[in-house]
């Protein structure tokens, strides 16, 4: 023997088998390689090569490297969904070896501008791939009025004082407000490449900077799980019906780009109205799917025929739908994995049988179900879920990444993800029980009512405020806010404040899409 420790024995300890170092421009280049000719994106309007989408983001990358960007910058995206346009200038961000920092187009201006600030952007692309310079964060004034955020935000700037130019048309570049990159430094594993903001429990918004490493790491581990017997290729078409700002779409993106398959945006529209995207799936001939269970349960069994592989994640999977699904012919997963963690922290194959598991760990993650203490608890019994491993990802609020990484000495790792996520630990596959906190999933989203509740408390008029999941009658989860206002006078009258506690907080908070309704509070379940 070597003296070298013997690797763990446990199902759930998979960080001794990390897929080697490397980056995803070192991904995308070698598909390139292999498959120039083969439709890397087709959105039904433009479609563009492996080769065509390797030239049109190098040419976005080259302005970009011209105001500022490379390795260490940090750049903000606000495109349209559906667009190639969008996808490109992902590319290109990372080509340009950035940081790409998404904001939903349809999200709200003061949503982009937090986001944008609090990531220090260099540059930001929107729409037509018209590239924008902020000015420098110590001159840029965070209290413009709404009429400029909202005319600068058509491309998706968060703010007057910027400088634009068009990277299908480019005009002399402004001065950089980072120093010029090295032009032969290429990304390097350790630089991040996209930056996800999650909610906040204060009502801020959480920056999560992924590296590289753990990028690649998470595209290369998920390639040893799916459809070992035939793994997908030029002839898939993988469906993108995420939000870009939420970190489940890079595996979208990443099931095509690693593997040499078709990338197939689908309208945002269609997305939104759940049960018409049946039908487009077939039209489409989509083969690949990742999305959450809710989206899913809205498609007919034949929508799925041509799918071969589905996964699901981001909010619980309904044991009726898993046996509804899984077929010989189709693989099912069900994943889970916090944004801190890098997308995907493990997964299940789902046959129909059993119980709905989350599963073991992505090769290269390390899982642990821990007590109140920080002891590992026994099979069977739950605790809160810990994660290690080469997934790890950090804030940019190094206070708070100091708190939710620290060091585990009970498990003897020197850094650790403190989920707030309960689960049963057993060695056939973690089973998922709930949150130890108030924080809440719908649709997908991670979202802390806390931050809601913050976002209604901070408008005119209102004097206490509570967020609640709720029902529709068809079973879809729907966020409720409820405020007491302000007795009306003749001074203020109460109709004001109930447009403003249905504009604002739907300004605040993206996933707020409620409306105003006089009623009682929601009492804590503390009382």
């Amino acid at each position: 023997m070597d003296g070298q420790p013997s690797p763990p024995t446990s199902p759930l300890l998979r960080g001794h088998l990390a897929p080697p170092p490397r980056t995803l421009v070192d991904i995308f280049r070698a598909t390139v390689q292999r498959h120039p000719d083969v439709p890397a994106l087709d959105n039904g309007a433009t479609s563009l090569t492996y080769a065509e989408f390797d030239e049109a983001a190098s040419d976005v990358a080259e302005q970009l490297i011209s105001v500022g960007v490379g390795p260490g910058a940090k750049v903000g995206v606000r495109v349209r969904s559906g667009t190639v346009d969008l996808y490109v200038a992902i590319m290109a961000i990372l080509l340009a070896g950035g940081a790409y920092v998404p904001v939903d187009a349809d999200d709200p201006d003061e949503r982009a501008r937090t986001v944008f600030d609090e990531a220090a952007v260099t540059a930001i692309v929107g729409n037509d791939l018209v590239i924008t310079v902020p000015e420098p964060r110590a001159t840029q004034s965070l209290d413009a009025p709404m009429g400029d955020v909202a005319a600068a935000s058509r491309d998706g700037i968060p703010g007057g004082g910027a400088t634009s130019h068009s990277a299908a048309a480019a005009q002399a570049s402004p001065t950089p407000v980072t120093p010029p990159p090295d032009p032969d430094r290429e990304p390097a594993p350790e630089d991040d490449a996209w930056v996800i903001f999650t909610s906040g429990s204060t009502g801020k918004p959480k920056g999560v900077a992924v590296t590289h490493r753990n990028a690649a790491a998470f595209v290369d581990a998920e390639s040893r799980m799916f459809l070992q017997d035939k793994p997908i290729g030029p002839h898939d078409r993988v469906m993108a019906g995420l939000s870009v700002a939420f970190d489940a779409s890079c595996e979208e993106m990443w099931l095509a780009w690693r593997y040499g398959a078709c990338l197939v945006p689908a309208p945002r529209a269609l997305v939104r109205s759940g049960v018409d995207l049946g039908p487009w799936l077939v039209a489409n001939e989509v083969t690949v799917v990742s999305t959450v269970p809710t989206l899913v349960a809205l498609w007919p069994t034949e929508a799925l025929a041509r799918v071969r592989l589905l996964i699901m994640g981001g909010e619980a999977c309904p044991p009726e739908l898993a046996a509804r699904l899984a077929t010989p012919a189709r693989e099912v997963w069900n994943t889970y994995g916090p944004t801190e963690a890098t997308v995907v922290a493990c997964g299940a194959q789902l046959t129909g049988a059993g119980p709905v598991r989350i599963g073991l760990p992505l090769d290269g993650w390390d899982l642990a179900v821990v007590d109140s203490e920080g002891m590992p608890v026994g099979p069977g019994q739950s605790g809160e879920l810990i994660i290690g491993g080469v997934g790890l990802a950090r804030y940019l609020d190094p206070v708070k990444d100091a708190e939710k990484y620290a060091p585990m000495p009970t498990l003897g790792w020197e850094r650790a993800y403190r989920s707030g996520d309960l689960v049963v630990s057993d060695e056939a596959g973690l089973l998922f029980q709930g949150r130890a906190d108030d924080q809440v999933k719908v649709g997908g989203r991670r979202i802390e009512l806390g931050e809601i509740d913050s976002a209604l408390l901070r408008l005119p008029g209102v004097t206490g405020a509570a967020a609640a999941v709720r029902a529709t009658a068809s079973g879809t989860k729907i966020i409720v806010g409820y405020v007491t206002v302000e007795p009306a006078t003749p001074a203020t009258p109460a109709t004001p404040a109930a447009s403003a506690v249905t504009g604002a907080a739907q300004g605040d908070h993206p996933a707020y899409r409620g409306g105003f309704r006089p009623g009682r509070r929601p009492r804590p379940a503390q009382g």
